[in-house]
C-alpha cells in the first residue's frame, strides 16, 4: 500500500506546482495502483462506487448534480 501513498504524494506536489503533463500522469498512477488494490482484496470498483453515491454527484451528493465548477 505504501505505493499508493507514494503516487498520492507526487500527485500532491504536481498539483502544487500546477504541473499539468504530471498530474495526469500522476492520477493514472494513482488509478492503476486503486485498480490494484481492488483486484487484491476482490472490489468491483464500479459496484462499489454505484453503492457509495447511487445516481448521485459524488462530489454534492445531489441529484441532479448542482456544482458550479
Amino acid at each position: 500500500m505504501l505505493w499508493l501513498v507514494e503516487e498520492i504524494g507526487e500527485l500532491a506536489e504536481a498539483i502544487r506546482r500546477e504541473e499539468s503533463e504530471n498530474i495526469e500522469e500522476e492520477l493514472a498512477d494513482c488509478f492503476a495502483w486503486i485498480g490494484a488494490l481492488a483486484n487484491l482484496y476482490g472490489v468491483n470498483l464500479e459496484e462499489a462506487f454505484l453503492k457509495k453515491y447511487p445516481g448521485m454527484c459524488p462530489t454534492c451528493k445531489q441529484k441532479p448534480c448542482i456544482c458550479t465548477d
